[in-house]
């Protein structure tokens, strides 16, 4: 049984960050759910020339596994992540089309779903005095046996994440799942 996803609240889980080209997550999709983007020199919400809103996706995912430097948070300030742990994808600028491109190939997603972020080798920028632009790809994919029990421990992080929402600052971790997810 699949379960249709929902808009989170603005609160949640440490975003999955990729300081080294080869890092990679593997996650079951736990949410799905879209943000109003902010001007980063201002902090005011964006909008389009005719006055409709930027928005952007956000997706809550249970890591699978991980590789190479992968780590929960930003730049400035990142921890270790682990099997269990929840991580959040912000999927606004390159990020936003790697996500849109993965949904279209897979049909669709839905709680419980298999999804691998990795960063691939970075692009020389357009202007030299920016940073060179980091490159992702995405694939999503529909759970398989070899999975486990992924869709129920997605589901009920779903529904903690929802309650908690209202009641508790941060997320408990679930158990750890199977390996080699694709």
């Amino acid at each position: 049984m699949t379960e249709q996803l929902d808009a989170p609240a603005s609160s949640g889980p440490p975003a999955a960050y990729f300081p080294a080209v080869g890092d990679s997550i593997v996650v079951g999709i736990v949410d799905v759910g879209e943000y109003q983007q902010r001007d980063y020199d201002n902090n005011e919400p964006k909008f389009w020339p005719d006055g409709g809103k930027v928005m952007d996706k956000v997706v809550t995912g249970l890591v699978v596994s991980t590789t190479g430097s992968t780590a929960a948070g930003s730049e400035k300030a990142n921890g270790p992540v682990n099997p269990g742990d929840l991580v959040t994808f912000w999927c606004e600028g390159g990020k936003f089309f790697t996500y849109r491109d993965a949904l279209k190939a897979s049909g669709g997603v839905n709680v419980g779903d298999v999804m691998l972020w990795k960063r691939e080798a970075d692009e020389a920028p357009s202007n030299p005095r920016h940073n060179p632009r980091k490159v992702y790809t995405a694939r999503i994919r529909r759970p398989e046996a070899k999975d486990g029990d992924l869709v129920e421990r997605c589901t009920a992080k779903r529904r903690e994440l929802h309650e908690q929402r209202l009641d508790q600052p941060e997320p408990v971790a679930a158990s750890t799942p199977a390996d080699e997810p694709f």
